[in-house]
């Protein structure tokens, strides 16, 4: 199946009887609809809602999610009773809806800046304060303000959309500010489609209106032309579809999602005989190479992207062109995620298969072991480890294995060598070079002193800070005589007078969001989501809080030789041993378990000499030159087959309905 470039690729196609209006994620129909096969007649199964690493069950009311969900606490199974008929999963949250009603509601959302002030101002540095501010922003969620009545709901990444009876309305739940949203007037549509750059609306005389939906612009929406009347749209892979009374399927877009091509225009509807009969076709909330069909029989199909048996029981890390039978015979819902599938059966049990390292499947099959794995055949003289790649310099070059930027091979876990030019690192800098001190992005080479590959910047000659944006170099004001950078979804600088420089984007350019005094003897940097730590020159460690500006407080450690941070782990290397803390979900602190609040000293690892952390995993270098690896491995990171598939769908008993 060729590469989908730039876009989502996950699809949900249900064949069989004519089609119902599209709910917002799971197969069943909306209440206006038609129902799908269901153990009792006009009972309508539970919704189903999947992202990278969680599943979200609506059933009558109840609410319920398994698995990592952003900003939601720690708990893998929460439940809650809302007034709702409508779920989305995105990559930033999940937002439910009631038709009807007048608004649409969040849970998982990181909190906005404004609302970080108000904490901080009420909390006045009271950490227990925060917390509890934190946990009500999880229990009560995000309220979007919603113009009219709710008629349909749908998500794309960190995108979710409503279309009521006066507007379309989409936003971007990653925003600084949830308030600002993008509005188109329309008041005869009935149902909206979203995935990248591409939004839908069906009338309910049957038509379609697309148009671009790109960062801060929303349409204009256009009519597809030679198009019959259509009683439900879909979207996936580039492709936009709309379906007749009878089944009939008129399609416009790209389909570079199934090895077969057809030859469509962008607004111009074809006749597509293949599809046929599809009840829903549908992206996931963030997407991969994989699309499903469920049929009105209730037996799934799936073919793609087969590195974690999402598609079925099959060996894993294979690229599939023909279609691979799912393990359940009488679904009547289903839900696709990044790399797992969840499907609802006849009798309302829940099903889950494929990627497991996040909970998405539920605690049955969960990852337990993450002792350090050492990497088959390496030894070598230094690290350099990215967010999903990790790499060894070896006495024949420089070895990698992992998913690397713009990197798409299905077989990630295999070491090999890269070429690189004499001297250069194989730091990922969105395809910028690095050659020994100096950086060629585009048309302008810059002296570098220190490089943070996420968030793609570095510390130049001159001790300033220079970004990679869309392949040039932004320059960042606001900092100077800065020795250290690191970040993920902030960038924080350290300069010589013992200041954190915190910097978020916004519009393009880099604005200083705050800045704290952490005293001139700090020599080393590393800045996860939940706060920065500094190594200072007599080998202790401080860390403060990313909230407010409460001063750095010291971690209890040996003296510590190196320190570094993924996205929301720490691990320091004292006397030839290495210790972690932070967020472990993913094993990245080396042990099975939610958050390491103190640091765990990880087992299995003596005589390290260097370390380095991606965004979930963690790899070490031993004296004798073997390098040792564990945490997440989506991407072939640890260098070894992981264990977070499995080829039989788990009983998802935790998320099915309680009597």
């Amino acid at each position: 199946m060729p590469k989908t470039a730039a876009c989502f690729s996950v699809l949900l196609l249900a064949c069989g009887t004519p089609p119902p209006t599209r709910t917002a994620v799971a197969a069943g129909p909306r209440p206006s609809a038609a129902a799908e096969p269901a153990p009792d007649p006009g009972e309508e199964p539970p919704r189903l809602a999947a992202a990278d690493t969680y599943t979200c069950v609506l059933d009558e009311g109840e609410l319920r999610c398994a698995g990592a969900i952003p900003s939601a606490g720690e708990e893998p199974i929460r439940s809650r009773e809302v007034e709702a008929d409508l779920l989305v999963a995105t990559a930033a949250g999940y937002c439910v809806a009631q038709t009807g009603g007048s608004a649409v509601r969040c849970f998982g959302v990181a909190p906005p800046d404004g609302v970080f002030e108000r904490w901080m101002e009420l909390c006045e540095d009271d950490d227990e304060c925060m917390e509890r501010a934190e946990q009500e922003w999880a229990d009560e969620g995000a309220l979007l303000d919603v113009r009219g009545a709710v008629r349909d709901l749908d998500a794309y990444d960190v995108h979710t959309c409503a279309l009521t009876d006066v507007e379309l309305v989409c936003w971007d739940l990653s925003r600084e500010t949830l308030d600002e949203s993008l509005r188109v007037p329309i008041s005869d549509a009935v149902e909206v489609a979203v995935e990248l750059a591409m939004i839908c609306v069906r009338t309910a005389a049957g038509g379609v209106l697309c148009g671009d939906l790109e960062g801060e612009e929303l349409g204009p929406l256009l009519a597809v032309q030679e198009l019959p009347p259509v009683e439900h749209i879909g979207l996936g892979g580039g492709l936009a579809c709309g379906f007749t009374a009878d089944g009939t399927a008129f399609c416009w877009g790209s389909a570079l999602w199934i090895a077969e091509e057809m030859d469509l225009e962008e607004r111009v509807a074809s006749r597509v005989p293949m599809l046929d009969g599809t009840r829903a076709l549908r992206p996931s909330a963030q997407g991969a190479e994989i699309v499903c069909a469920l049929a009105a029989a209730g037996t799934i199909r799936c073919w793609g992207d087969n590195r974690y048996a999402s598609l079925g029981p099959r060996a894993p890390g294979q690229l599939e062109t023909t279609a691979v039978s799912a393990p359940v015979d009488d679904a009547v819902g289903i839900a696709v995620g990044l790399q797992h599938v969840c499907a609802v059966d006849r009798r309302r049990q829940i099903h889950c298969w494929g990627r497991a390292d996040g909970g998405a499947l539920g605690e049955a099959r969960a990852r337990r072991d993450y002792r350090p794995t050492e990497v088959p055949g390496v030894r070598a003289e230094a690290l350099e480890v990215g967010p999903t790649r990790s790499c060894a310099r070896t006495a024949s070059g420089w070895m990698c294995w992992g998913r690397g930027y713009g990197d798409d091979r299905l077989d990630p876990w295999s070491v090999r060598p890269i070429d690189l030019p004499a001297g250069a690192r194989p730091i990922e800098l969105a395809g910028c070079t690095l050659d020994g001190t100096s950086l060629r992005c585009g048309d302008r080479t810059v002296s570098v002193r220190a490089v943070a590959p996420v968030p793609r910047c570095v510390v130049t000659e001159r001790r300033t800070i220079a970004c990679v944006d869309d392949g040039r170099l932004v320059d960042v004001e606001g900092a100077s005589g800065v020795v250290a950078i690191a970040g993920y979804f902030e960038l924080t600088a350290l300069t010589e007078a013992g200041e954190l420089v915190v910097f978020r984007r916004s519009s393009g350019a880099y604005a200083v969001r705050r800045r704290q005094h952490v005293g001139d003897d700090a020599v080393e940097l590393v800045a996860p989501f939940n706060g920065p730590c500094v190594r200072r020159r007599d080998r202790s460690v401080w860390c403060s809080s990313t909230y407010g500006d409460r001063a750095p407080s010291r971690v209890e450690l040996p003296p510590v030789d190196s320190l570094v941070g993924g996205q929301s782990h720490v691990c320091a290397l004292a006397r030839g041993e290495v210790y972690c803390w932070g967020m472990a979900l993913e094993g990245q602190v080396g042990r099975a378990q939610s958050r390491a609040e103190l640091p765990l000293r990880v087992e299995g690892v003596e005589r390290a000499v260097e370390i380095a952390a991606g965004r979930a995993h963690t790899c070490a270098r031993l004296e004798d030159g073997r390098v040792i690896c564990w945490g997440a491995d989506a991407d072939g990171q640890l260098g070894v087959r992981p264990a977070w598939w499995t080829e039989e769908p788990v009983r998802m008993t935790e998320l099915e309905r309680r009597n």
